[in-house]
């Protein structure tokens, strides 16, 4: 995971861009060379075969990708009319769309309460074939990702600086790693066949009816880590300012939870003499002691500098 800088990465985008892309949201036109303003419209493109990669690299703007009823990856986008600036790649398989790079200070049309109805429309939808097997890599600046109903037996990368994520319905045969500098990170109903890994500097991490086949590791710097209904082989989770709430959690083999300050409140379906059980803490409380049992199939363990720690234990869920 990429914890380290991100909060420094987090202070330069919002410095740098302010109010025009990560600060608030998005431009929906620029000045071009000459200077002049260019309004963004209505695109399409569709992949000539069958893609079995989907590279995204964008600056701004809303992301969705869905299942639909497409032949190859169709992709509905706004781009300038006289000078484009997303360009298109398609070989071997792998479906490459890449914004270009632009000096920040090129966009003029900034976010303010009369532009929120343009905003809303610059919306970029990637639908795919039912039955494709697609592995995802998106790498986003400033935006919203969405993601609904997808099934692939590989993975899914996704790289955002600013903006939310949300995942809903969605079946991945190999990991998903997610490397969100700040924003909300929601998954629910979604499956992996390897681990999930999300890394979070800033805002809250929703997670519901997760299940994962490996270690589901959980970082955040600032912010809180909520959880309910979640299996899984091992179960990580690391917070730095904020809460932590895990409800329903049926992990195969151990469980750590880390957290510099704020509360821990945890629920197991299990039974507490199934586990060895560590307990660190510098200050506060805790309904838990440590226990040693080398019989125990399962380990659990915490590492606390300030704040409460509470866990119970249901073997009947």
């Amino acid at each position: 995971m990429r914890t380290t800088g991100k909060l420094i990465l987090a202070g330069t985008l919002l410095f740098l861009v302010g109010g025009t892309i990560a600060g608030v949201g998005t431009a929906i036109a620029y000045s071009n060379k000459e200077g002049d303003r260019t309004d963004l419209v209505d695109r399409q493109y569709k992949a000539t075969g069958v893609a079995g990669a989907l590279n995204i690299k964008t600056f701004s703007g809303k992301v969705e990708l869905k299942k639909g009823n497409v032949e190859t990856v169709t992709i509905d986008y706004k781009d300038s009319e006289t000078d484009p600036q997303i360009d298109f790649s398609f070989a071997d398989g792998v479906l490459t769309m890449k914004e270009k790079e632009r000096p920040w200070f090129s966009y003029v049309n900034f976010v303010w309460p009369w532009n929120f109805e343009k905003l809303a429309k610059d919306v970029t939808v990637i639908t795919v074939p039912a039955d494709s097997d697609i592995d995802y890599n998106l790498d986003v600046a400033s935006g919203t990702i969405a993601l609904e109903g997808l099934t692939t037996t590989k993975g899914f990368d996704l790289d955002c600086a600013s903006g939310s994520i949300f995942i809903k319905d969605c079946t991945f045969g190999e990991s998903i790693d997610i490397d969100a500098t700040s924003g909300t990170t929601t998954l629910e109903n979604v499956t992996a066949g390897g681990n999930l890994d999300i890394d979070g500097a800033s805002g809250t991490i929703n997670m519901s009816d997760i299940t994962v086949g490996k270690t589901i590791d959980v970082d955040a710097i600032s912010g809180s880590i909520v959880g309910k209904n979640i299996k899984c082989e091992k179960l990580k989770a690391d917070c730095t300012s904020g809460r932590i709430t895990l409800s329903k959690v049926d992990a195969e083999k151990s469980i750590d939870i880390s957290a510099v300050s704020g509360s821990v409140n945890l629920s197991v379906v299990d039974a507490k003499e199934n586990y060895s059980i560590s307990v660190k803490k510098t200050s506060g409380s805790a309904n838990i002691e440590s226990r040693t049992d080398a019989s125990a199939p399962k380990s659990m363990s915490f590492n606390i500098t300030s704040g409460n720690v509470s866990v119970t234990f249901d073997d009947n869920n």
